[in-house]
């Protein structure tokens, strides 16, 4: 039987970064129990620089596959796992780029995940569709003490969480 290639891309470069590094290995961990699978873990550096285990530079291509370019040879990748906290795996851009390549990938679509990143947009679309969600207010003046009382003062308790 053909191993299965599948890639597992993290990094990113941004605040999550690091600990997008420690999920991607306990994935790349449970994978690698899995008989037929090959898996190619590729990690986004900050500068945008994408680089394989080894720290050499891999490039994602169109067709499903990863250049190598220090040895010049491709790997056919059958799948493609992303493991970002942020960018750029939740908010649609690397689902984007393997649409692109016609590669199938773990997760929901580019626009699914621009749209659920941002969590103004996630409520707004919600509340237009119907869908039951947790009351929420939308604050950009940070002086805006009155809105904030009177919300605080209907639901009892709030959660906090910056707007992407």
């Amino acid at each position: 039987m053909d191993k299965k290639s599948i890639l597992l891309i993290c990094g990113g470069g941004g605040t999550e970064h690091d600990i997008s590094l420690t999920s991607s290995q306990y994935i790349k961990d449970q994978l690698s129990k899995i008989d037929g699978l090959e898996t190619h873990l590729v990690v986004i550096q900050a500068c945008g620089t994408r680089v394989d285990e080894n720290g050499q530079k891999v490039e994602l291509r169109k067709g499903g596959f990863l250049f190598h370019h220090d040895t010049e040879k491709s790997d056919y990748l059958h799948f493609a796992i992303p493991c970002f906290h942020g960018p750029p795996g939740e908010t649609g851009e690397i689902q984007s780029v393997f649409e692109m390549m016609n590669l199938p990938y773990l997760g929901c679509g580019p626009e699914a995940s621009l749209l659920c990143f941002n969590k103004v947009s996630t409520k707004l679309w919600m509340d237009a569709a119907g869908i039951p969600n947790t009351p929420w207010i939308f604050l950009s003046d940070p002086t805006d003490m009155t809105k904030a009382k009177e919300f605080f003062n209907q639901h009892g308790s709030v959660f906090v969480k910056a707007s992407s």
